[in-house]
């Protein structure tokens, strides 16, 4: 996001990564439509202005694709604190459902 990018590269990201949220639900891989959901939800609030595209954010963003990678490919790696920061960013990012 250091770089300069268009409102139409944006939007056909956050196209794609939708897509593929919603492949992976049905698929019922939830860590991965998990990590695709907050990184959708990140590149719309940075397209809306809403959130900075700070060097903090922008690592969480890559957080969420290292994660998916790992899980895609099967990578015997220790991806505990990707995920974590991930899981942190996508919980100050997307409103929390309150439990009855």
């Amino acid at each position: 996001m250091k770089y300069e990018y268009t409102e139409s590269e944006i939007n056909s990201c956050i196209r794609i990564m939708h897509e593929n949220t919603e492949l992976s639900k049905k698929a019922g891989f939830e860590i991965l439509s998990n990590m695709h959901s907050i990184f959708t939800r990140g590149l719309e609030l940075i397209n809306n202005k809403k959130i900075a595209p700070s060097s903090n954010n922008i690592e969480s963003l890559r957080a969420c694709l290292i994660v998916i990678v790992a899980v895609v490919r099967s990578k015997e790696v220790d991806i505990t604190n990707y995920l974590t920061r991930a899981e942190n960013f996508g919980k100050s990012i997307i409103p929390q459902k309150k439990e009855k």
